[in-house]
């Protein structure tokens, strides 16, 4: 029920106040998704790895952000579910891509769903997981503007 320029509003003004602005949108493009995106200063496209087409889906996805001016530096690639967690595996989703994945996330479906079935977060049920210092590396990396 919210229209565009009010949430543009909420974000302009949410700006002033925070240092940080995380939204999250769900998959697929809305006049809110596609508004939040534009107003970004840094864009990830996040997709899990399932064994399917999440490597063509994120290859339109990115073919609609290439229309940016500055694309390159507004715009990060992660994949969740990434099995085997390595820099090799990062590097092969890249070329797969075209373009450079920066994050990538291990596959720890229990860890998480044992996690979220008890109320907790994973990053705090076992701060020590591949998981976990995944996600604290992906924290740093925004925190630090890279």
């Amino acid at each position: 029920t919210i229209t565009i320029e009010g949430f543009t509003s909420l974000v302009k003004m949410s700006r002033s106040l925070y240092k940080y602005i995380l939204i999250d949108i769900p998959s697929g493009f809305s006049d809110i998704s596609a508004t939040s995106c534009e107003l970004s200063d840094k864009t990830i496209i996040t997709t899990m790895v399932n064994g399917g087409y999440e490597v063509q889906h994120m290859k339109r996805a990115l073919e609609i952000f290439k229309a940016w001016d500055h694309y390159q530096e507004r715009l990060d690639l992660l994949f969740t579910r990434v099995n085997p967690f390595t820099e090799e595996q990062k590097n092969k989703l890249s070329e797969q891509m075209g373009y450079p994945v920066k994050y990538i996330i291990p596959n720890e479906y229990l860890l998480v769903s044992e996690a979220a079935d008890n109320g907790r977060m994973a990053v705090t049920r076992d701060p020590d997981s591949q998981f976990s210092k995944a996600v604290e590396n992906l924290a740093d990396s925004i925190i630090a503007g890279a």
